[in-house]
């Protein structure tokens, strides 16, 4: 792991960055051995390995400060643009000179690198732009000292150092095989773009703020350009010559300025690789006709009544763009098409709109607009794979002024079933339903979401029956309640009429006799694989039920009111502000059990994005999860592990820091936000989750995070103790976890003192932990402890628990039943507890209830016994309410029992 590579000298930091298997090419590894980074990096301070501003030996794999509020990049942030750029620098044709661009060259370290990674026989201009005078000198004396001689012709290896604006490269000095970018921008430089020789590559940083995704941008011969994200970094901006001399502006960027003219931007690493041609598409007539949505037409006469400063997504010819300049809004419209753009241009132009319309050429699977910068936004018929759709509706929320709104038109799931063979729309996993809006717009008030099959005409590709899918929401200051928005899409996903429904049972198998055809069995977790059934079993069984929705108890005893909502802390440390953002994973095994404590966490959260809970097997969460999870990058999972598996804390605190490039000493300009996974659930299921995160994201790039096991150990955890007695020293619960970690956070970062061995001082953490009072309060209600047998006479005692084992060997226990509501035993699964009842400590049990308050002490007879069962047990345990997702494992365990081995069925 790269923050891992940290060495005692050069040749220690290059052997730990190719034994991380982040260098891997030979050229690069012996350019890196023969550049010393102690020349380029700050002065040690006397006595120390240690940085006088980072706190860091010239060997560090960290960042480094050089002042103007810019840093020399962690070494392997190197690394990877070199080993991007090493085929190019190594296979390029001879003897033809070979060009390679630096931009932001600061402290001339990368120029080092770039020239000594050629092959020796080659003939080579490195050059280096540089917006800082005072950087440009210091990296003039850093290569001298290093053996170059800049700025002198050369037969060999010439290295050119200038001052200059890093948006407009060097004209005079290229064409460039390669251009490596050391600041992020928003949008490609079509500067640049222009300079890259075809058949060259760009490695260059695109995003905002925030978050950018390291980009590896290829021309072929034919000057045509692809894509490919190489990981997540954070550089600061490239600024102008202008922009320079303020003084403020480097560490912040414009939103306007990201609209002003056309971009290009980038696609993620799972980009839809669609078979439509859209350029090909868009270049022959008016592939929609050249008028607006009908729905857009009546949305915005409804919600977009003045002017407004208009974002549209997959604008195509832009038909939708020049209605709504016509209406005096000013548009920005975005696609991936150029011959679409170039269309929609014309078309403005004919409607005498061109002043209102603003064209950028972007892949939306990995575009994001500028925040807080449109009072709309407006997707009409955009299609995409689900993480790239979910990710890009999360970033229009942010992009949403106060007041705004979004207007969503696609095609339903259900256009499924009326289209015809070669009718309009995208294929299956593009349809988009009103329940995945809800979600991926959660925290938006919500103003419109329906179906509706309607008759399309709308050019050439779009006529026919259509079910389509309509959509309005609108951001407001006031409380977003975020985590019911994203239950409330769940339960709208399928929803189950069970007025009609006898029992859990029933509404169980018509869920399976719909899904039956869909089942998996032979797997390591059968609930896993068939998720989506068991979600839905389950949403079934709480309406069954009347279980509250959010809480997960029931309607009538409902103890969501008595949860605090968070104020989350920002956590300031070293001119830099932190804020953990926890996304729950809920396993389906797990997802509306009374008892879990996490749903407590995603409540108490519920305005913030800084806690989400996201259900396994929801459809309408899965591409908020697969944007997540396909996200490059490592993924922190709260999950514990040994020292060699899992990093502590405060390492996770030094990976974060060391993945950052940035050194912004304003920190109301430089937050972070951290985001770690956390895996909710049984050990058995969290297990099994962990290794689908591993699956899904790729083993490398999923880091465990431990906490501190002493103050583990010294825990006593409530929620466990009211579960069961006695057995809460040691444990805790996934809300307890979350608290501990932030806590630790909070400890590691000096932004609090640690005052107990498992709570520091924080504020966050212990509004979290004070809200399980109100869970265990819930338990130990409906939950009371049985009475003790002492005091019973013992022969009787064990002749009543013969007997009544003797007669309960006819005894079928409740479905879905788990908690025995007479002994207070928890099984590990519903399907055990026929067997426990049928057991000496339940019929012990039942006997002590019954000689505790009965006169009657004489010894039993069979009919005695019955009666005395039928009271003390069965009539009990058929009054208590199983756990919805226990009724779904048994479901599917019944249906699925008669071909899964032992070693595959669940375990809870």
């Amino acid at each position: 792991m790269a923050w891992r590579c940290t060495g005692n000298t050069n040749a220690e930091l290059v052997a730990n960055l190719e034994t991380a298997k982040i260098v891997h090419t030979p050229a690069v590894r012996d350019a890196m051995l023969r550049t010393d980074r102690a020349i380029y990096v700050p002065p040690v301070a006397p006595g120390t390995r240690r940085s006088a501003t980072y706190q860091y030996g010239p060997y560090a794999d960290a960042p480094q400060a050089l002042g103007h509020k810019v840093t020399v990049s962690a070494p392997f942030i190197h690394a990877v643009a070199l080993e991007a750029l090493a085929d190019r620098l190594i296979q390029c044709e001879q003897p033809r000179l070979l060009r390679v661009l630096d931009v932001g060259s600061g402290s001339g370290i990368l120029l080092a690198y770039l020239a000594r990674v050629a092959i020796p026989s080659s003939s080579m201009k490195v050059v280096g732009i540089e917006v800082i005078p005072d950087l440009v000198e210091r990296a003039i004396t850093n290569l001298k000292r290093d053996g170059f001689e800049p700025n002198q012709a050369s037969s060999g290896v010439e290295v050119v150092v200038r001052h200059g604006d890093g948006w407009e490269g060097a004209v005079d000095l290229g064409p460039f095989d390669c251009i490596h970018v050391g600041a992020f921008v928003s949008s490609l430089p079509t500067g640049l773009l222009e300079q890259l020789r075809n058949g060259g590559r760009m490695v260059i940083p695109i995003g905002d703020r925030v978050m950018q995704e390291f980009t590896q941008v290829d021309k072929d011969c034919d000057g045509h350009l692809t894509f490919k994200t190489l990981r997540t970094v954070r550089f600061v901006p490239l600024v102008s010559k202008d922009q320079e001399a303020d003084s403020d502006f480097r560490g912040q960027t414009s939103a306007d300025a990201a609209t002003a003219a056309l971009a290009v931007s980038f696609p993620g690493p799972d980009r839809d690789m669609s078979t439509v041609d859209w350029n090909a598409r868009y270049t022959k007539g008016w592939a929609y006709g050249k008028e607006p949505s009908q729905f857009l037409v009546k949305a915005s006469a409804d919600y977009l009544v003045e002017p407004r400063k208009i974002l549209l997504l997959y604008e195509g010819q832009g038909r939708n763009a020049a209605y709504l300049a016509g209406k005096g809004h000013h548009c920005t419209i975005v696609d991936s098409s150029h011959a679409g753009l170039t269309k929609a241009t014309l078309l403005a132009k004919q409607r005498e709109v061109s002043d209102m319309v603003v064209p950028i050429l972007a892949d939306l699977n990995s575009w994001s607009p500028p925040e807080n910068s449109f009072d709309a936004v407006i997707s009409i018929f955009g299609t995409a794979i689900p993480a790239a759709r979910a990710r890009l509706h999360r970033a229009c929320i942010r992009a949403l002024r106060s007041g705004g709104v979004v207007i969503v038109e696609a095609f339903s799931p259900r256009h499924a079933l009326v289209r015809r063979k070669n009718a309009l729309g995208p294929s299956a996993d593009k349809l988009v339903s009103t329940s995945m809006l809800v979600a991926e717009f959660a925290g938006l008030q919500i103003t419109l979401a329906k179906e509706a099959e309607v008759q399309l005409n709308e050019g050439k590709f779009h006529r026919g029956p259509a079910v389509l899918t309509w959509f309005v929401a609108h951001r407001s200051d006031g409380a977003s309640h975020m985590y019911q928005a994203m239950m409330d899409a769940v339960f709208q996903e399928r929803v189950t009429d069970v007025r009609a429904a006898h029992s859990r049972e029933a509404v169980c198998q018509s869920v399976i006799d719909n899904a039956s055809s869909q089942l998996e069995s032979k797997t390591e977790d059968t609930i896993l694989s068939n998720a989506a059934a068991a979600v839905h079993m389950s949403t079934a069984c709480s309406l069954f039920d009347k279980l509250c929705r959010y809480c997960w108890v029931s309607s009538v005893e409902c103890i969501c009111a008595k949860v605090r909502p968070i104020n989350p802390q920002v956590i300031s440390s070293k001119g830099r502000n932190y804020r953990v953002q926890f996304k729950i994973l809920c396993h389906p095994a797990e997802f509306l059990r009374s008892t879990s404590s996490a749903k407590l966490a995603a409540l108490a959260y519920s305005t913030e994005l800084d806690c989400e809970m996201l259900v396994v097997g929801a459809e309408c969460h899965e591409g908020l999860i697969s944007a997540i999870l396909s996200h490059p990058g490592p993924k922190f999972v709260l999950y514990p592990g040994s020292p060699e598996e899992s990093v502590t804390v405060e390492e996770f605190i030094a990976a974060t820091d060391a993945d950052v490039e940035i050194d912004v000493p304003d920190a109301s300009q430089n937050e972070m936000a951290v985001t770690v996974l956390v895996p909710d659930g049984s050990w058995q299921c969290t297990r099994v989750l962990l290794r689908e995160i591993e699956r899904r994201a790729a083993p490398n790039n999923v880091v465990r995070v431990r906490l501190d096991s002493a103050a583990i150990a010294s825990r006593r955890s409530p929620l466990i103790e009211a579960l069961k007695e006695g057995q809460g020293l040691g444990r805790i619960s996934t809300l307890e976890a979350m608290a501990f970690f932030l806590s630790e956070v909070h400890g590691k970062l000096g932004a609090g003192k640690i005052t107990q061995p498992w709570l520091s001082d924080d504020r966050t953490s212990a509004e979290l932990l004070a809200n399980l009072d109100h869970l265990v309060e819930w338990i130990r209600t409906h939950r009371p402890r049985c009475p003790h047998k002492a005091g019973v006479d013992k022969r009787t005692l064990s002749a009543w628990t013969e007997q009544l084992r003797v007669e309960a060997e006819s005894v079928v226990a409740p479905f879905g039943l788990r908690h025995c509501a007479v002994c207070g035993e928890t099984l590990a699964t519903a399907i055990r507890l026929t067997e426990h009842v049928r057991g000496r400590k339940h019929c012990e049990q039942v006997a002590v209830d019954y000689l505790s308050s009965s006169e009657n002490t004489s010894l039993p007879d069979s009919a005695h016994a019955r009666a005395v069962l039928k009271r003390h047990s069965t009539d009990v345990l058929e009054q208590s309410t199983p756990e919805p997702p226990d009724c779904a494992i048994v479901t599917l365990t019944n249906t699925l029992s008669s071909h899964v081995p032992d070693k595959f069925k669940p375990h809870d």
